[in-house]
């Protein structure tokens, strides 16, 4: 069986918040004005992500890297959009998916993971301090699953950011934490 993409959970949606079971019209009067306030809520967004813009992350997936030894991710077309973290989570969430892996095997047959983040800077210079928690507790847990991570960029100031706060404070972790750092040009 397949995962529902969210073109799906819209029907099914649309067929229980308007009348007749049909996809648009009258609200179906047997809910609650509560239900109904959620149920548009929740409508509205789906609207948004199965929209021509967002289609990307509306279907199922073909990617199976778990048995593959090298997985690229080409994200230099990914600053374009506007949806640049939530594509970053997702490549990182898999890599995370790929060394959780390791740990039902880590007695009979350890797998040491290296993750290479080639070009980080756009990774780093994220303003989504939820990424960015994602990433430091990634590259610190995957050292007790073998995995290690890899950065590398063309600058060093890409790694120590000025100033202070939040994500200033998670670059700064996430570069002390990581195995390698690669600097091209310094």
């Amino acid at each position: 069986t397949e995962y529902p993409t969210y073109s799906m959970l819209l029907r099914v949606l649309r067929k229980t918040l308007y009348s007749n079971g049909s996809e648009s019209g009258e609200i179906n009067e047997k809910l609650h004005p509560l239900q109904v306030e959620l149920l548009l809520s929740v409508e509205m967004l789906l609207k948004k992500v199965t929209d021509a813009e967002y289609q990307i992350f509306d279907g199922h997936t073909t990617f199976e890297f778990i048995d593959e030894s090298l997985v690229c991710f080409d994200v230099s077309e990914v600053s374009k959009y506007g949806y640049k973290n939530a594509i970053y989570f997702l490549m990182t969430s898999m890599m995370w998916e790929a060394v959780a892996m390791n740990r039902k095997d880590m007695d009979t047959n350890p797998i040491r993971t290296k993750i290479w983040i080639d070009e980080c800077a756009s990774l780093l210079k994220s303003t989504s301090i939820t990424l960015l928690e994602f990433v430091e507790a990634m590259v610190r847990r995957g050292r007790k699953y073998l995995a290690s991570t890899v950065f590398a960029s063309q600058l060093l100031k890409d790694f120590l950011p000025t100033g202070e706060g939040p994500i200033q404070d998670l670059i700064r972790a996430i570069f002390s934490l990581t195995e390698y750092k690669y600097i091209m040009q310094v």
